[in-house]
């Protein structure tokens, strides 16, 4: 299976973003919180994909497969987010709050591409959108 072009389209603006937010992040609130931050958009990138990767396998599925596919990824990825929350508050020195915000920074965009992507394919659109 090729990978669809909408998680290209993520990757690429993920990239664009990362320098010039990391940057502003470091001078900011310093080295720890920029770290911090880009772990959070890092697991955001990556549950995304990976939602991605669920749906473009669930279409085309029965209804109550495709259902269940989405229901599990909603549960995985909360059980993912807030797992690794609690390990960055736990076992590490990170601060939460940047982790928080990078995480839904980039899940906001990874969200719209992710939703663009089910849309256009939804209604007919590029196979690999």
């Amino acid at each position: 299976m090729q990978p669809p072009r909408a998680g290209l389209f993520l990757s690429g603006i993920l990239a664009a973003a990362a320098l010039p937010s990391g940057l502003l992040i470091y001078f900011w609130a310093g080295p720890l919180a920029a770290g911090s931050a880009a772990v959070g958009a890092a697991l955001a990138a990556a549950v995304s994909l990976a939602g991605q990767w669920l749906v473009s396998w669930a279409l085309g599925k029965p209804q109550k497969v495709f259902l269940a596919s989405l229901a599990g990824g909603f549960l995985g990825r909360m059980v993912i987010f807030c797992s690794a929350l609690t390990l960055l508050v736990l076992r590490s020195d990170l601060p939460p709050g940047a982790f928080v915000a990078g995480f839904f920074g980039a899940y906001v965009i990874c969200q719209a591409v992710e939703i663009r992507s089910v849309h256009r394919r939804a209604i007919g659109g590029e196979a690999g959108a």
